[in-house]
């Protein structure tokens, strides 16, 4: 009986749900408050040159063949109301959110990565500097890659090829 009460309690935390308190995905309520203003074309600019960099990203691990976690969570209403995307290697982390005050943010974290100085490069030609930042992952990256191909829907991860 307990375990019909868990299971089922789980199914209601995992299920989106409109009643549920919660703040509202961030880059919707942007896109509707700042509706063709500078913030909203310079959140589009974030984007747009975040997804250009992962494109030239893949290409560059391509050839590693690395298992690698990959969310939009923009398609997701029982995730974060901040992130946008997620990408995360063996050796490279990239990830864009809309910050409180709905600005569009990229945090990047290399690991012994084969192509940093071609990242860099990349990354060194993206004009928002001031939007881009670069951590460390706790408890060390090794680690919180392990977690996330461990706790994280199998839908999501996947072996990048060329």
């Amino acid at each position: 009986m307990t375990e019909e009460i868990n299971s089922s309690n789980q199914k209601k935390e995992n299920e989106a749900s409109p009643s549920v308190n919660r703040i509202p995905k961030r880059w919707i309520t942007a896109k509707r408050m700042y509706k063709d203003s500078l913030m909203q074309k310079l959140n589009e600019c974030i984007e747009s040159r975040y997804h250009r960099i992962l494109n030239e990203v893949k290409k560059l691990l391509a050839d590693e063949m690395p298992i690698v976690f990959e969310r939009d969570y923009r398609s997701y209403n029982t995730e974060s109301s901040f992130a946008l995307h997620a990408f995360l290697s063996n050796s490279f982390y990239f990830y864009i959110e809309c910050n409180y005050v709905f600005q569009y943010h990229v945090e990047y974290a290399f690991n012994n990565c084969k192509y940093e100085t071609e990242i860099r490069k990349l990354l060194d030609n993206y004009t928002f500097t001031d939007r881009a930042t670069e951590i460390s992952l706790s408890p060390t990256y090794n680690d919180f890659y392990r977690n996330v191909l461990t706790y994280q829907s199998k839908s999501f991860i996947y072996v990048l090829k060329a």
